[in-house]
């Protein structure tokens, strides 16, 4: 048998209620954002059976909107619909790790480059508030507000930038990419390294060096990306293609 290549999160493991939605004009749409959020926060962790009956009166909805709100999931890549087995909350691969981290090694360097010279004296003054805010959550352990903070930081080089596509690319794969960000808070000194390194790429934007920035960016993504998949090699977990390369 082919050894595991699913990320184990180190999170628990039994899911958590969810809370119920009142009446409102699309049940659909609620039901979808409800159980996506859950998702995405580990609340419902990867393997998790979601049943409609279970979900729906968790919800206090009919099982049609939660239905809808699956498939529509599904579509995202966050739930996994088998013919007469059911759904369940999609597994975090190596794989799926790799080709999103290669991805934005790509894209948000060519992008901090290019905005760097764009950033006005307001950005880089709500770029220094979020630091200090991101450092402050650390502090406190409010790793959800870290995060935000974190994607926020990301987000004003390409809200500066003005390019459409790139600004939808990299909004599609930081949804994507949220539930390992998520992982990274439980990884050894990395939430700090991590602030250590963003600190250091608005430090190079205030000298108005992108290109410094962009390299500062790419170890940044790169970094983290070891990081995960040094975690995972721990508890055992090969890289796609390891086995086929017949890596032991």
């Amino acid at each position: 048998m082919g050894r595991q290549t699913r990320l184990a999160l180190g999170v628990k493991s039994s899911p958590e209620p969810l809370s119920p939605i009142g009446g409102v004009p699309s049940l659909r749409e609620l039901a979808y954002k409800t159980i996506k959020e859950a998702i995405l926060t580990l609340r419902l962790p990867p393997g998790t059976p979601l049943v409609e009956a279970q979900l729906a009166g968790q919800l206090r909805i009919s099982k049609t909107p939660v239905r809808d709100a699956l498939q529509l999931l599904e579509h995202e890549g966050l739930v996994k619909i088998t013919p007469y087995k059911g759904a369940t909350v999609s597994e975090i691969s190596l794989r799926d790790v790799q080709e999103i981290f290669q991805l934005r090694e790509i894209l948000e360097p060519a992008v901090v480059r290019l905005a760097t010279p764009l950033l006005t004296r307001e950005d880089q003054a709500e770029a220094e508030r979020l630091l200090q805010q991101a450092q402050q959550a650390l502090r406190t352990k409010r790793y959800e507000e870290y995060l935000t903070c974190n994607t926020k930081l990301h987000g004003l080089f390409f809200q500066r930038l003005g390019n459409r596509r790139m600004t939808e690319l990299y909004y599609n794969l930081d949804e994507q990419i949220k539930r390992i960000r998520r992982v990274s808070v439980s990884l050894p000194s990395s939430p700090e390294r991590m602030h250590q390194q963003h600190s250091g790429i608005w430090a190079a934007v205030r000298k108005g060096d992108g290109t410094r920035a962009a390299e500062l960016t790419r170890e940044h993504i790169h970094g983290f990306l070891q990081e995960v998949l040094a975690h995972a090699a721990q508890q055992g977990l090969q890289e796609p293609g390891a086995a086929a390369r017949g890596d032991k």
